[in-house]
């Protein structure tokens, strides 16, 4: 029986081949739902700003992320429940309501925020809920600044912050995995990080399976929660390629080739 085979790239975030938002209420505004959301729960705008950024590029998309993750504050299904018992919201809201996303989210973090004022002390909650890669991207966002005109026609901002880059300490070491330096024998400039081992098989294609498809996936999400998930051993899923929006490449194969 011939045996199919399909070479998957993901793309990091879904604005690079257009995105299916979720259908806002009229009058709705992003920026003001950050705002409610960072008052209620006392968690800085800017971070509300740059988690709702990385992970969906301030648009309501209507479903979960490749990770599973709802929302523009990507919160998992592990952590739906809690959100709601913090904020609230109906775990169905949650899910599908990007203000009550935003509010949930904010509650979580709030919740996991143990002291401090600076941006910095909020790296561990941020961990808590995003994991290491999209919490690096969060942080990296913060200081570069965002600003984008979303679908809706809504112009957003998010002002350069001074923060430090994740720094290996006892209290985030976990932000900032091992940074692959590896470059990918296939392309070089792409960064390889392999996929767990319990996510793909070997293969040397096209000399033992004939390639007859190509399939260009969008995650939902960000570039960062795809990688991580593709590392879960868990998730039973891998991609030769991830592409983020900015035009960065990380390769999953076992040794810096697509062998996915």
């Amino acid at each position: 029986m011939h045996k199919r085979v399909v070479a998957l790239l993901a793309m990091g975030v879904v604005l690079l081949f257009g995105f299916a938002p979720r259908a806002a209420a009229a009058g709705y505004s992003f920026e003001a739902a950050m705002e409610a959301a960072s008052n209620a729960r006392q968690v800085p705008l800017v971070l509300v700003k740059a988690i709702a950024y990385v992970n969906a590029r301030w648009e309501p998309i209507g479903q979960p992320a490749s990770d599973g993750g709802y929302g523009p504050m990507n919160i998992p299904p592990t952590q739906v429940d809690q959100a709601a018992a913090l904020s609230g919201h109906s775990a169905a809201q949650v899910s599908s309501d990007p203000a009550a996303n935003l509010d949930a989210g904010a509650a979580l973090l709030a919740h996991s925020h143990t002291s401090g004022s600076d941006l910095a002390s909020w790296q561990p909650a941020v961990l808590s809920l995003l994991g290491p890669y999209v919490t690096v991207q969060v942080y990296e966002a913060l200081r570069s600044g965002e600003s984008r005109t979303i679908s809706s026609g809504e112009s957003i901002t998010l002002a350069a912050q001074a923060v430090a880059a994740p720094a290996p300490s006892a209290r985030n070491a976990a932000l900032a995995p091992a940074t692959p330096t590896a470059a990918s024998s296939d392309y070089p400039p792409a960064t390889w990080d392999p996929a767990s081992p319990d996510n793909f098989s070997t293969a040397d294609r096209p000399h033992d399976y004939p390639i007859d498809m190509i399939v260009i996936h969008d995650t939902e999400g960000s570039y960062g929660s795809a990688i991580q998930e593709f590392k879960n051993g868990a998730a039973q899923a891998s991609a030769h390629y991830v592409v983020g929006d900015a035009g960065q490449i990380t390769v999953f194969g076992k040794d810096g080739k697509t062998r996915a």
